[in-house]
């Protein structure tokens, strides 16, 4: 470890770091530097942004109850963002729909649940069994991946909503949406929330790009305006809105979206 790591551990761990830290998020500072003082991210409230689907007057359903077969080291997002996403599908009613980081299912059966009879949803991630005992050890993220039996499990319970669902186990870093015989659909919504580091998020709307109809939706799903957390998704996320006009933050949540 370098003597700056070093230090930066040890005041970490001292007791004025969390002050320290709160402070300058709040300052905005921290999201200053980390969009290299150029945020182009619009906040808006929530019914203003869906406003902008053309249709702010949707009921959305709620997903089933989250209960998990074992022990998990991840979940549905928070409530907050779940009620917003719920919101959101209502307004837009979309038809076809892509998900980057299937886990558990969970927010894919919120889209089968908020989506038409014939709405179709392909949802992408990898398992496991793809990985080493040392890659999974060596790598904190990796922590969070399921099984190949338990990926999409809260959605295979109900076969209603499996019927609307086409999954897909690959490595989105090495995927080419364009390449897929399977994956023919413009999509009208696409969902980016899978591996959070910068180089995946990146490749991730990359894939988005191809394959999203005009007037179609990319939603990015944890990203912090206050950079508290995910750090690689807020300097994607600025990154991509110094190249791409109208991302916006739904205000109360942990989303940034682009319609094109």
């Amino acid at each position: 470890m370098s003597d700056r790591s070093s230090l930066i551990s040890r005041l970490k761990r001292s007791r004025g770091w969390l002050p320290f830290a709160r402070a300058y998020q709040r300052s905005g500072l921290k999201s200053r530097i980390y969009s290299k003082g150029d945020l182009r991210i619009k906040s808006l409230v929530q019914d203003e942004v869906l406003r902008l689907t053309g249709n702010a007057t949707g009921e959305p359903k709620p997903a089933p109850a989250f209960i998990p077969p074992v022990p998990a080291h991840s979940g549905p997002m928070p409530a907050e963002d779940t009620a917003f996403f719920s919101r959101f599908l209502a307004a837009l009613a979309p038809r076809r729909l892509f998900e980057f980081g299937t886990n558990w299912g969970i927010s894919t059966a919120n889209m089968a649940v908020n989506t038409a009879d014939d709405a179709r949803i392909w949802t992408l991630d990898v398992c496991r069994e793809m990985f080493t005992a040392e890659q999974l050890a060596a790598d904190s993220e990796l922590q969070m991946i399921l099984t190949r039996e338990h990926t999409g499990w809260f959605f295979h319970k109900n076969p209603y909503l499996a019927g609307k669902v086409e999954q897909i186990f690959a490595d989105s870093l090495v995927f080419d949406m364009a390449a897929q015989r399977n994956v023919t659909d413009a999509f009208d919504l696409i969902l980016v929330d899978a591996c959070h580091k910068y180089e995946f998020v990146q490749k991730d709307t990359a894939n988005a790009l191809k394959r999203l109809a005009p007037g179609g939706w990319i939603i990015w799903h944890d990203y912090y305006p206050d950079v508290s957390s995910w750090t690689d998704v807020f300097r994607f996320m600025a990154d991509f809105a110094r190249e791409h006009d109208g991302v916006i933050h739904p205000r109360g949540t942990h989303f940034a979206l682009w319609k094109k």
